[in-house]
């Protein structure tokens, strides 16, 4: 079995993972690969485009590089 942090269930913790990647003005390609799997496991698990996905994830990252300066 993966570990938590590797696969969870709650797509809210994917969708901070992924704002916390998008928070990176540079990601490593595993970091790319890493965020394209959690759009898609979003986008399946929540139901809505993977746009919205990534619209989202956007504008969580600005959220917290605002709220960490």
């Amino acid at each position: 079995m993966a570990c938590p942090r590797c696969s969870p269930s709650d797509p809210g913790l994917l969708r901070e993972e992924l704002a916390e990647i998008y928070t990176n003005d540079y990601v490593m390609p595993s970091t790319y690969r890493r965020a394209n799997r959690i759009i898609s496991e979003i986008s399946r698990r929540v139901g809505i485009s993977r746009e919205e996905v990534i619209a989202t994830a956007q504008a969580d990252a600005e959220h917290l590089l605002l709220a960490n300066p």
